[in-house]
């Protein structure tokens, strides 16, 4: 209906001129007439000159300055924190004395950084809120409110008699504040002409300087006057700007862009006409033409107008430059925001820092004024570059003077430092500070633009944030007096800066909206906008299919498929990937320059099939509760599922794996002993056919009514079917191993089927259920060929098992080290949940179990979901614990656990597969049990399966002899030769430590164990010798996480193992102690650091961002028994000053490591999975260190009683080998 009356609306426009054509009434003529008028606005706006538009724009240009008043307002106010600082009224009133050899009164630093974060807080939340009703009620009336409530909030200040009231006044009026930035900014852009953009956007920034100037001319005018007048007369002069304001705020025009959006044409054009001159020869219906065709290209390149769209598409481009453009403004260098109080720290007097501050801010209105020049002679990059490496120069030189010899004596460095520091803001205001302002006024698309301008206002907001953080502390005698060598930070960020903006900032001088729309969306580089031109028989093309396409479809309906959805494009339909039913172009086919071939059919009306509705939780199908017979005996006629020799078959066999002391046993043996003296028996399914050997398939309604509706409902979540959840992700994906090869297989097939199933010529779900459930009781054989062995469960041969791990790969369920690339399917937009991926694996699970009893894919599935639960739930969730075991019954009964070794061997991917899923299984056992304490439920007694070999994925699905040439470049041992750290590395290196793991947990959990210690001292030697034979490749250093040439996974990989080592030293040590040897301090050791390890990763989090799902964990299983240790040192002390065989440890470091640790676990979420236990440790940390640093506790001393009164004791790690035993004991 929006585009049907914008139509209507251009058509209205053009009806003027009608008359001219004689045959005005034909639709395609009607359309060239309204494009002509949109080419004629666009040329109009390249026509004008500045000096001509100024003259003709003169309403429109007031009532930008007028509204942009409210800058000066907020700059005022912002000004004002920094200057009162330093005001002595203001400073004596509200701060704290420090002695005459510190300054005497000083508000404290962390009272300036509250102020100073006030406003910025408040500017954060503002900027997000303000876009709503501006976009809903308008520019003007959203403006009004504002206006409001700062005069309401004014008051808060004026009468504040405490810092406290005073700080969240700022906060609150910062909310406020927020608003201006972006109704001001937006307003601006949307009533001038583009000639005049860059001049009144760009007046923005020299509001910002007249309110500083402003502000510091009223302070500096009450410098001298003793009493609390000082600082509430500028307070109370911020109630003139309401005033002013909402005085004229009636008079002025509502901005025709949002008019436009809002299909309020005559509006639209009365708004234009109060903007420029009567008798001006400005053609006001070929600029609302203009803004009009504008208005319809936005909306076939856009998918919606909120917030998520400002990062979809060449948007996220466009919110790139202008969140950067921003921060560079705030950390460029200039100190404006707090001169006066930078200028009394590198030692000039009140007086002095206050007339220097004044003279900055005239200095920088003069810059402001003189910004015109670069704008028009050299455009927005150049002058913006220019500026950058002049500021660049000017810093290094400030932060270098402090280091002459006689700085502290001689005063005319300081007073070089200040004069440098004003040409610094000459520079900035004359290019970056408006330029700023112009670019990101410039850069977003007309519908995003309030929304853009919102984000990138927050980001300021942020950045400011942390400027007004570092600057006061970085300042501030009681903190860490820096002075002018704060620079030096500023100097660095701005090379960064500079490099940036040479490579991504474009030049938008001279473009309309419509043109930067075009080349935006072509992906121009940000060095060519300037020169790039426009062939009207090319470039424009698809501008113009689409701007008379619209006309043309504005009276149908839109098209809508039978369950009401909105219908797919038939490319989209085609590719089976997801359609934004954009009309008359998707944005999809507009991505993909394919907008002529973009076309919507209808297909035949045909009888709806029944909708299958979500199985209800109480009556979910399990092999328990589903079927009364098993899986075996569900299928007619007898026919068993696999060999019928099972026995000897892992995991074809009915009965599963058998063992030495099975009855069948001896039976085998006899049975060997027969073939010797009459030959082998044969096989009758040899004879048969290769179909006839399979499992007879059974129609789908001869299956049990809950298989049914389970299969039917796991597909309907498929892509376009009518409860899809996920899309086919269209991208180039390479294939980097045999779960991506099979997963991309797997996807592509499925794309076909559905697609065949859309268009009415392929088979029904329920046909496609009766296919998959065919193949998922076929017996899963061992095939060396690895393309054939996949071909069991991939192409034609899909399994449940195939289904499920679809959405096994959308959580990115696979090792550590592939966890987070991308997956050939993608979640539709709002719809992404890990519970309902449970869900739908759980479902393919309990599918599989009604065909087969074991499959290598079934088994890695289950172990999948094992990594999903713990995800979900927490690692010492009963459902967790549950996953896990049903993975280790379907791996011994598969027999996997007792692969035999062959000598030689010859890899396949199928027996690698088999090889790692045992490693992972085993591994996941291991620190389950550390994790915790309970018993394991796989033993290395039982597990003979041989490691599997240090191969990397691709070569395991590559041709032989690829495969063997890989093989023969391993060592002796399997590993790789060439220092590289594959996926199966780390599975490989864990197995090996989780065995000796387990040979300790049988010590630490047995009942009645009974070990010397010269047996714990020998596995101590065992562990340190099975770590010393890893490869070299595999050892951390410290320094490794500081070298950004080393892939981080690898880094993660390395920190892994050195953790899995010490967690097992650590244990040994407690059981030495606890069987009575002598405390050496090894345990210490250990733990200090097994934590500081742990706290790596905290502390380098933004470099293992990808890895954070594992904090928790790693906190608890790692951080957590650590952390217990040396809070026991900190209550019983072992050594005074440097640890005799650590010098880095000491109380000191101790207390400091435990400090990071409380962070650390106050940063996972209480409503995480380990919340509850990571929030209890950190109530017992934070307890130890306050009765620590409260009170005296020395060697000598007894330990002081330390209250147990927590809601309820530990039950993980804290309690596994009584590590916390003083926590139940107060002491006295």
């Amino acid at each position: 209906m929006e585009k049907e009356a914008h139509s209507t609306a251009l058509e209205n426009v053009a009806s003027n001129i009608e008359h001219e054509l004689t045959n005005a009434g034909e639709t395609g003529k009607m359309a060239s007439i309204s494009e002509a008028m949109a080419n004629n606005g666009t040329a109009q706006e390249h026509r004008l000159g500045s000096w001509e538009a100024f003259k003709l724009y003169r309403k429109g240009a007031f009532w930008s300055m007028f509204i942009s008043l409210s800058i000066i307002m907020r700059a005022y106010d912002i000004e004002i924190s920094g200057n009162f600082f330093a005001l002595p009224a203001f400073q004596t009133h509200f701060g704290v004395d420090y002695g005459p050899d510190h300054g005497g009164f000083q508000i404290p630093a962390r009272w300036q950084v509250a102020m100073g974060m006030g406003s910025l807080v408040g500017q954060i939340v503002g900027a997000y809120l303000v876009s709503f009703p501006m976009e809903r009620f308008g520019r003007k009336k959203t403006f009004a409110v504002c206006l409001v409530l700062t005069a309401i909030l004014t008051f808060m200040q004026f009468f504040a008699n405490t810092i406290g009231v005073l700080t969240a006044s700022q906060y609150l009026s910062g909310i406020v504040w927020g608003g201006y930035c972006v109704i001001a900014t937006t307003y601006a852009s949307e009533v001038l002409p583009l000639s005049l953009r860059g001049f009144l956007t760009g007046y923005i920034n020299l509001c910002y300087v007249m309110g500083q100037f402003i502000q510091t001319g009223v302070t500096r005018g009450f410098i001298n006057r003793p009493d609390q007048w000082a600082y509430k007369i500028p307070f109370a002069i911020q109630w003139i700007w309401p005033v002013v304001l909402l005085a004229g705020l009636p008079f002025a025009p509502e901005s025709p862009w949002w008019l436009v959006r809002q299909n309020s044409m005559e509006k639209a054009e009365k708004s234009l006409s109060k903007l420029v001159q009567k008798d001006s020869g400005i053609n006001i219906k070929e600029t609302l033409a203009m803004m009009v065709k504008t208005d319809l290209l936005e909306r076939e390149l856009e998918v919606g107008t909120t917030y998520a769209d400002c990062w979809k598409g060449h948007n996220r481009r466009r919110m790139e430059i202008c969140i950067l453009l921003f921060v560079i403004q705030n950390f460029s260098g200039n100190p404006v925001g707090f001169a006066t109080y930078f200028f009394e720290q590198i030692g000039l007097n009140n007086v002095q820092a206050f007339d220097m501050g004044v003279g900055l801010n005239g200095v920088g209105f003069i810059g402001t004024c003189l910004s015109a020049i670069p704008l028009i002679y050299l455009g927005r990059r150049p002058a913006y570059i220019f500026g950058l490496s002049f500021m660049v120069t000017i810093l290094f030189i400030v932060a270098l003077l402090t280091f002459a010899h006689d700085y502290t004596t001689n005063f005319s460095y300081r007073w070089a430092q200040a004069t440098l520091l004003i040409i610094l803001q000459f520079v900035w205001q004359a290019t970056l500070g408006p330029l700023t302002y112009v670019v990101v006024c410039e850069t977003p698309s007309t519908k995003l633009r309030s929304k853009t301008i919102a984000i990138a206002t927050m980001i300021d907001a942020l950045t400011g944030l942390v400027t007004s953080v570092i600057g006061p502390y970085l300042l501030n005698p009681g903190a860490a007096g820096a002075g002018a060598k704060i620079e030096f930070l500023y100097g660095g960020i701005s090379v960064f800066s500079l490099i940036w903006t040479i490579f991504r900032m474009p030049e938008t001088k001279g473009r309309t909206y419509e043109e930067l729309d075009i080349m935006f969306e072509r992906g121009v580089p940000a060095r060519k906008f300037a020169s790039y031109k426009f062939d009207d028989e090319d470039d424009v093309r698809a501008n113009l299919f689409i701007f008379i396409a619209n006309i043309k479809m504005s009276d149908n309906e839109p098209l809508r498929r039978l369950n009401g959805r909105l219908q797919a494009c038939d490319q989209c339909r085609a590719r089976k990937v997801a359609c934004d039913h954009a009309r008359p172009v998707c944005n999809r086919c507009l991505k993909r320059n394919q907008a002529s071939e973009c076309t919507y059919t209808v297909g035949e009306v045909i009888q709806p099939r029944r909708r299958v509705r979500r199985p209800r939780p109480v009556v979910r199908p399990s092999i328990s509760m589903s079927l009364n017979t098993s899986p075996t005996q569900s299928h007619s006629n007898g026919h068993t599922n696999g060999h019928t020799n099972g026995h000897t078959n892992g995991h074809g066999s009915p009965s599963g794996y058998m063992g030495f002391t099975s009855h069948t046993n001896v039976f085998e043996a006899t049975k060997r002993s027969l073939s010797r003296l009459q030959g082998p028996e044969a096989d009758p399914r040899l004879s048969l056919p290769a179909d006839d050997r399979m499992t007879p398939r059974r129609s789908f309604n001869q299956l049990s009514p809950i298989v049914r509706h389970m299969s039917i409902y796991v597909l309907e979540a498929l892509p376009g079917q009518c409860n899809e959840q996920i899309v086919f992700n269209d991208e180039d994906i390479p294939d980097w191993g045999s779960t991506q090869a099979a997963l991309a297989r797997i996807t592509r097939y499925l794309q076909d089927l559905l697609k065949k199933n859309a268009d009415g010529v392929g088979p029904n779900l329920e046909s496609i259920a009766e296919m998959i459930c065919h193949n998922t009781a076929q017996p899963f054989r061992e095939i060396d060929d690895p393309h054939e062995w996949m071909d069991q469960f991939c192409g034609s041969n899909l399994r449940w098992e195939s289904i499920g791990l679809i959405w096994g790969g959308l959580e990115r369920l696979a090792d550590t080290m592939n966890s987070f690339r991308p997956c050939h399917v993608e979640w539709i937009p709002g719809k992404g949940s890990k519970e309902l991926s449970r869900t739908y694996i759980n479902y393919c699970i309990d599918l599989s179990k009604q065909f087969c009893d074991g499959s290598p894919v079934l088994l890695d599935l289950h172990r999948r979901r094992t990594i999903l639960v713990s995800c979900l739930d927490g690692d010492a969730a009963g459902s967790c614990w549950y996953a896990h075991g049903a993975a280790v019954s379907m791996l011994t009964f598969m027999g996997l656990h007792a692969m035999e070794k062959e000598v030689p061997y010859t890899p396949t991917l199928s027996s690698e597969y088999s090889r790692r899923l045992v490693a992972q299984i085993f591994n996941n056992d291991k620190f389950c049990v550390a994790f915790s304490g309970r018993p394991p439920l796989l033993s290395r007694r039982y597990c003979t399966t041989p490691l599997p070999l240090d191969l990397r994925d691709e070569d395991l699905v590559a041709d032989q002899s690829t495969l063997q040439k890989a093989v023969q470049e391993l060592d002796d041992r399997g590993w790789n030769t060439k220092g590289e750290i594959y996926p199966v590395t780390l599975i490989r290196a864990r197995r090996m430590l989780a065995a000796a793991l387990e040979e300790v947990m049988e010590i630490a959990l047995g009942c009645q164990v009974c070990v010397t210690l010269d047996e714990l001292r020998n596995m101590q030697g065992r562990q340190l010798e099975l770590v010393a034979a890893f490869p070299p490749y595999l050892r951390y250093d410290p320094q490794d996480v500081l070298d950004p040439d080393i892939d981080t996974k690898s880094v993660y990989a390395r920190i892994l193992i050195r953790l899995t080592h010490l967690q097992t030293m650590f244990f040994l040590e407690r059981l030495l102690l606890l069987n009575g040897s002598l405390e050496e301090g090894n345990l210490l050791l250990f733990s200090f650091e097994m934590l500081t390890l742990t706290l790596t990763m905290w502390t380098h989090k933004d470099r293992f961002a990808a890895m954070r799902r594992n904090f928790e964990w790693l906190l608890m299983a790692h951080a957590a028994p650590a952390g217990g240790i040396l809070c026991l040192e900190l209550l019983n002390p072992t050594f005074t000053g440097k640890h005799p065989k650590d010098a880095r440890i000491s109380r000191s470091s101790i207390i400091q490591n435990l400090s990071l640790l409380v962070g650390f676990l106050d940063w996972v979420r209480p409503s995480a999975p380990n919340g509850d236990l990571c929030m209890d440790c950190k109530v017992i940390i934070q307890r130890v260190l306050d009765h620590t640093l409260d009170g005296s506790v020395d060697g000598n001393s007894p330990r002081a009683a330390l209250a147990y009164d927590f809601p309820q004791p530990l039950d993980f790690n804290f309690d596994l080998l009584d590590t916390f035993d003083w926590l139940h004991t107060e002491v006295s």
